[in-house]
């Protein structure tokens, strides 16, 4: 996994003080999230979010600086230490919800940039649940015998959606990347079976309203701040 060192871990962007507690629980404000430890406990303070939400858009407007960055520097750590040749490589799948561009897409990016000159590529968008999806449709290509070696990226900058002004959902996410090969085996392990399902009605409670084809960006949207990332209540 990858988080580089151009990116900023979200309390140093919206936390003036920061207490390490060694606890199973992450209190923010009158929430209570559970989580793995170390675990850190933001403490806001209200006057200086926005001098750090300027300090923070422009250290992220540097040019390349996109999830694509991420994803092929996993993707090219991938490479180094299995020690595959890049030529080698028959496809590679990108799962993400922030992409650099809507096209071309961030898995095109990334081969272009590591060389990966035989490789087919796209994007799978399914948020959260990308991850998964992007491994079990690599595998079913893989038992399809028609390829070999795959790499699965999961990768998102969050940074770039994430409204931090809105203390009930900018502690949650942040920016990184991971990559897997997935490749056939002989052997008695790997990845077995999945059961894939979408709850479909989740639209009015984890979106983002601006930016699409159903709402193409216009003055409206920016000045309402509908490009950023909503959740609704306790989603």
């Amino acid at each position: 996994m990858i988080l580089d060192e151009n990116y900023r871990s979200n309390q140093k962007i919206v936390d003036a003080s920061i207490k390490i507690i060694q606890s199973e629980s992450l209190i923010v404000g009158k929430r209570e999230l559970i989580v793995s430890r170390p675990l850190i406990a933001i403490l806001y303070k209200k006057k200086q979010v926005q001098e750090l939400v300027n300090y923070y858009s422009n250290i992220l407007n540097e040019e390349g600086l996109g999830t694509s960055y991420m994803a092929r520097k996993a993707a090219k750590q991938l490479l180094q230490k299995t020690g595959v040749n890049p030529e080698d490589i028959d496809c590679v799948i990108v799962s993400t919800s922030t992409p650099d561009y809507h096209f071309p897409s961030v898995a095109s990016i990334v081969i272009g940039k590591l060389g990966l000159t035989n490789a087919f590529a796209y994007d799978l968008q399914a948020a959260c649940s990308g991850f998964l999806f992007a491994m079990d449709t690599a595998s079913a290509l893989i038992e399809s015998g028609r390829y070999k070696k795959i790499i699965v990226i999961g990768a998102d900058k969050m940074s770039s959606m994430v409204d931090y002004t809105d203390r009930a959902t900018c502690p949650i996410f942040g920016d990184g990347a991971a990559a897997v090969l997935v490749e056939p085996t002989t052997e008695d392990l790997g990845w077995k079976d999945a059961y894939l399902r979408t709850d479909g009605k989740g639209l009015p409670f984890l979106c983002m309203k601006a930016g699409g084809s159903a709402c193409p960006p216009s003055y409206f949207t920016i000045d309402h701040r509908l490009h950023y990332l909503h959740q609704e209540g306790r989603t």
